[in-house]
């Protein structure tokens, strides 16, 4: 199951939110990782159809509106992660400060966005993500 989450291939990432839905009506035991996206899987019901087998096949045109609901619950995967292991250093610091007077849900989203838009700079100027400059965008944002 990790080795699903962690592929390259796009149909075996997004085949991981199946099998941990499949899991979670068994009441099987799920690692700590299945937990996470058990965890956003309950936060996105709406999107519950295209995690879980409707929609795996799916390409979303985002360009044109259309919100990828694997690309969206993988960002939130990405910074619960980021948080949890405070990388980057303060990353933890900054998302506890944001929770003072917001969601923690809307706080994600805010941080998903600069992620997003940070990793979109970085694809279209062919430079490696630096860190220093993902936490200073995290922190204008703030």
């Amino acid at each position: 199951m990790v080795n699903m989450m962690y592929s390259q291939n796009r149909d075996e990432m997004r085949r991981a939110y199946a099998v941990v839905w499949e899991k979670y009506q068994r009441q099987a035991p799920l690692s700590s990782l299945e937990q996470d996206i058990l965890a956003v899987i309950l936060d996105h019901p709406d999107y519950l159809p295209a995690l879980c087998g409707h929609a795996q096949d799916k390409d979303y045109d985002m360009a044109g509106g259309e919100i990828n609901p694997f690309l969206h619950c993988a960002l939130h995967l990405s910074i619960r992660e980021q948080i949890h292991n405070d990388r980057p250093q303060g990353i933890k610091a900054a998302f506890v400060a944001q929770q003072e007077n917001k969601m923690v849900h809307d706080v994600e989203h805010q941080f998903m966005q600069v992620l997003q838009d940070f990793l979109w700079d970085c694809q279209q100027t062919q430079n490696m993500p630096d860190e220093n400059d993902y936490l200073a965008r995290l922190l204008g944002a703030s």
